[in-house]
């Protein structure tokens, strides 16, 4: 049995979707980006998704940036979600 800190347990108890980290993890899990996509576009098929966390990519001034998740369907439509 793992003994967690209160410390760990108060942090834990206060994590909400608007972090980053817990963002990720909640994109990254099962089918939750599949229903996120499918609540804004209803009309698209989302059922075969390649999700990437933290993607980093260079614009067209050449700076680089970073996407939170970056999901591509089966049609290789590709969907930049930010928190």
């Amino acid at each position: 049995m793992v003994n967690y800190s209160e410390r760990d347990r108060q942090r834990w108890l206060q994590a909400s979707p608007t972090h980053n980290k817990i963002f990720q993890w909640i994109m990254e899990y099962g089918t939750m980006c599949q229903d996120f996509l499918k609540e804004i576009i209803p009309e698209r098929d989302f059922s075969h998704l390649e999700i990437i966390s933290e993607k980093s990519l260079k614009n067209v001034n050449h700076k680089e940036i970073r996407l939170d998740i970056l999901a591509t369907d089966k049609q290789g439509n590709k969907y930049n979600i930010e928190m």
